[in-house]
């Protein structure tokens, strides 16, 4: 199997994971010049939308749970 065979099982309209690189550029002295975060695309995955949809639900859930931890609620009972 080729390292590119992944790519080919990609269709127009398919949902991928793709990693982020983060791009510095630098002058002799380590001088910042530009910063541009750009996408991997030596690593593009298909992703399944049930998967992405369960992983955005389940960051939203713990969203709102510690937003009620945190609550003025959440800490009157816990100093019952």
């Amino acid at each position: 199997m080729s390292p590119n065979s992944h790519k080919d099982d990609l269709h127009f309209g398919d949902l991928v994971s793709m990693t982020i690189v983060d791009v510095f550029e630098t002058d002799c002295d380590g001088k910042l010049l530009s910063y541009c975060p750009t996408f991997d695309n030596r690593a593009i995955f298909k992703t399944d939308q049930r998967v992405e949809r369960l992983r955005k639900s389940s960051s939203k859930i713990k969203k709102n749970i510690n937003i009620v931890a945190n609550s003025q609620t959440a800490a009157r009972v816990n100093q019952v």
